[in-house]
């Protein structure tokens, strides 16, 4: 296994996590995973897990009840709950969240893997 590095066009570098194997005599690589512009595995793991508690940290600001002293605001949100633009928020952070946790989890398995 090793880190495949690519420049693009624009300047930016990526870099792939790719597995090597001989398969009917041929090399046969296999990308295992997008690694971004991180430079290892290990550094794109911190990266998503740095991210995980970034997205739960506005999740939890974007839940919170509205802090104001206007009884008809806090009333209407104690009735009918956050409204539709901060749910609709609430659901893509949630989403997220979910993304990031199995990319890691993914890459966590690859690197256990190799070990």
């Amino acid at each position: 296994m090793f880190v495949r590095k690519k420049t693009t066009k624009s300047g930016t570098t990526k870099h792939y996590l790719v597995e090597s194997r001989r398969e009917g005599g041929k090399v046969r690589q296999k990308v295992l995973a997008y690694l971004g512009e991180h430079p290892t595995a290990e550094a794109r793991l911190a990266w998503l897990d740095e991210e995980v508690e970034r997205l739960c940290r506005d999740g939890l600001r974007w839940a919170a009840e509205p802090d104001t002293d206007d009884l008809k605001t806090r009333l209407r949100y104690s009735l009918n709950g956050p409204p539709h633009h901060v749910r609709q928020m609430l659901d893509f952070l949630d989403r997220e969240i979910r993304w990031h946790m199995a990319e890691a989890a993914r890459l966590r398995e690859i690197i256990c893997s190799a070990q």
